[in-house]
């Protein structure tokens, strides 16, 4: 992976934790991919696996792997990291602040 790809996919993991934080409930990869494509990243299922198992092995989700798709739910130290109360390596915070999805 080059500095930029890596540098794209820690964005895309903060993105996919800061969504699994504000819906507060269980998602599966097709709804995280939706809401990366919302939010203007076009990634692929690869992806989006790699991000959640990331954030599962630094305690940040947990997941639930069923093969094709996995269905991931944050951890209470996720939602800190992802209301900025606690630092992550490995996770870029958006430059403008911080974005909700839903509401």
């Amino acid at each position: 992976m080059n500095k930029y790809d890596a540098y794209n996919m820690e964005y895309v993991r903060f993105l996919v934790l800061k969504f699994l934080a504000d819906t507060g409930v269980r998602n599966n990869t097709d709804s995280i991919q939706q809401h990366l494509v919302d939010a203007g990243y076009s990634v692929n299922h690869d992806a989006v696996f790699e991000a959640l198992g990331w954030l599962q092995n630094n305690g940040l989700a947990e997941i639930g792997d069923y093969g094709d798709f996995m269905i991931a739910e944050v951890t209470r130290r996720g939602v800190d990291v992802a209301a900025g109360r606690q630092h992550h390596d490995g996770l870029r915070r958006p430059l403008g602040g911080i974005i909700t999805f839903g509401a």
